[in-house]
């Protein structure tokens, strides 16, 4: 609606950005005389080809890492790579997922035996091109870095296309099935974004992200430059603006399970992050597709 996305252009502050001070590049009147852009091109509209950025080749090939491993870490956590990361990954049988963060991932021999052990993304029940029943699916994620790597996951897992927004400082990507009007967008850590709801819902009208599922996590108090609504105001405002979305306000830090850890732990028992992909991260990135794609009866 008009009064959404005015309020979105008015409400959006682009010279701020932390910890990088981004060009203003959103020229809402182009947009607003253009309805027929796709998601993907009324995404590079708004934000320009040096912050919304496609990932080029497979997602499961470590050669297209999107995030290499910070020097301090490789210093202390020796022949940590995501060469040897994706390695171990498919020596356990798995998909590597090139839009990991280096403190999501895992490699050595308790992991791989925990993957040899761990079920595969089960694509039949749980692909989102099996459960569109060939209609349009835009979920849409927000929230701290669980959020993102719970999406980072299930885009993933799906071999979908991937994008990046604004690559280091914030988690926040997209996914898109090839060929098909199925689409995965987080807004993770994303200090323009996260906590503003008004900005958030505004954004998702102007690129056309119809959104048919919604995760509602909580925020990093660090990201967030509002005061964050409650999770009632926030599940109201989303199926008010998106009339039939299952729509669920979730604690981010409750998103991907328990029990292999990563945080450079290598599956370690334990909490925080959880080795991507790994026992939990799958059980509950399946989890939450049943919920945000129900299965229509008939």
């Amino acid at each position: 609606d008009g009064g959404v996305e005015s309020a979105f252009i008015k409400s959006i502050d682009w010279s701020v950005h932390k910890p990088v001070q981004f060009e203003h590049t959103y020229n809402p009147q182009a947009l607003a005389d253009q309805h027929n852009y796709t998601v993907i091109e009324a995404m590079g509209h708004i934000f320009g080809a040096s912050r919304f950025v496609k990932v080029n080749g497979s997602l499961d090939d470590s050669k297209n890492a999107v995030h290499s491993i910070r020097p301090d870490i490789s210093k202390k956590f020796e022949g940590h790579s995501m060469k040897r990361v994706a390695e171990a990954v498919h020596s356990g049988g798995h998909k590597f997922c090139a839009l990991a963060r280096d403190n999501w991932t895992c490699k050595g021999k308790q992991y791989v035996e925990a993957l040899k052990r761990a079920p595969r993304y089960d694509l039949k029940k749980f692909g989102l091109s099996q459960r569109s029943q060939g209609k349009p699916i835009f979920i849409f994620l927000e929230g701290s870095s669980f959020m993102g790597e719970l999406a980072a996951s299930i885009i993933c897992e799906n071999d979908m296309e991937g994008w990046t927004l604004d690559g280091l400082n914030s988690n926040s990507m997209l996914g898109k099935v090839r060929n098909e009007e199925i689409y995965v967008f987080v807004l993770s850590n994303h200090f323009a974004f996260n906590g503003n709801l008004i900005a958030t819902i505004g954004l998702l009208k102007k690129v056309h992200f119809h959104v048919t599922g919604a995760l509602l996590g909580s925020f990093n108090s660090g990201f967030t430059k509002n005061k964050v609504r409650s999770e009632a105001e926030r599940i109201s405002a989303f199926q008010r603006n998106f009339p039939g979305a299952s729509v669920r306000a979730v604690k981010s830090a409750a998103v991907l399970g328990n029990g292999c850890k990563a945080d450079f732990h290598d599956c370690s028992p334990g909490g925080s992050h959880q080795c991507l992909p790994g026992p939990g991260v799958i059980s509950h990135s399946q989890g939450f597709v049943g919920f945000l794609v129900p299965l229509k009866a008939g």
